[in-house]
């Protein structure tokens, strides 16, 4: 019983018996597809666990004597995740602020993602981006485009370029000034 009291959802509430995937096998006699678990330990930390739960069949038809149970521990795995959606929270926080414009976009020169103080700086809207009517590299001056290759080799090399000042043309052909720097987003090769 204590075991089974120290069971919990994602986000520490402990597990009822409608959503205990034990409880729920040995109640209905039907197996329990994998679920994501956390046992409360003594020292209150939570050890996350992938459930998949089978009943044991009993020699009275329609009865069970028990329920077999199969767990991996996924702690390490939730924790990365929960950090990679912290962190992820934390760049949107900074993305809109809108201290600075923060734009993704691709090789090619397609803008596919940017934020309103970098639209702003443009005259652009974000129905522009989703369009794909904004292109960087249109956008550049001529007397800018040499910088701009030579920020993409070295993120070619180095999977970053160190900021430089550039201008690019605002929707209404008016220049704006920018420092700009990039990176190459982890496992792409283009954007």
């Amino acid at each position: 019983r204590r075991f089974i009291q120290s069971f919990c959802q994602p986000g520490g509430k402990a597990l009822t018996a409608k959503n205990n995937p034990l409880l729920k096998c040995l109640s209905s006699g039907k197996p329990q597809p994998a679920s994501v678990i956390g046992v409360r330990r003594d020292d209150r930390s939570i050890t996350w666990l992938e459930c998949t739960v089978w009943p044991m069949p009993s020699a009275r038809p329609g009865q069970t004597t028990g329920a077999m149970v199969a767990v991996f521990d996924i702690t390490e795995r939730e924790r990365a995740e929960q950090a990679l959606r912290e962190s992820e929270r934390r760049f949107r926080q900074v993305a809109d602020c809108n201290m600075v414009g923060i734009v993704f976009w691709q090789k090619d020169g397609r803008i596919y993602e940017a934020n309103d103080e970098f639209l702003r700086m443009l005259g652009y809207t974000k129905e522009d981006v989703q369009q794909g009517r904004i292109n960087w590299r249109e956008i550049t001056p001529p007397d800018h485009q040499a910088a701009d290759e030579q920020c993409l080799r070295e993120i070619a090399a180095t999977g970053r370029c160190q900021p430089f000042e550039k201008e690019y043309f605002r929707r209404d052909g008016s220049r704006v000034a920018v420092m700009i720097g990039g990176a190459l987003l982890v496992g792409e090769t283009d954007r």
